[in-house]
């Protein structure tokens, strides 16, 4: 079992860029909160910010780039 780390970032879900601290374990997120220092939040996130972890590890999420073909 690696050890967990903790990350401050913030969310690019919309334009206000809210505080989080981010807990992960190898390359999966186990817990998402609000960083109660960041100006912007306060330590509250919204909903979509609280969703994030289901959003990153969804298996319906695009990996990469969709490329055009000839029928559509």
């Amino acid at each position: 079992m690696e050890k967990i780390k903790r990350v401050n970032t913030v969310c690019g879900l919309c334009h206000t860029n809210c505080g989080m601290i981010v807990e992960v374990e190898g390359n999966s997120i186990k817990k998402i909160r609000g960083n109660p220092h960041h100006p912007a939040n306060r330590g509250a996130l919204c909903r979509k910010g609280i969703a994030l972890k289901e959003i990153v590890h969804s298996p319906d999420r695009l990996r990469y780039p969709l490329k055009k073909t000839k029928g559509g």
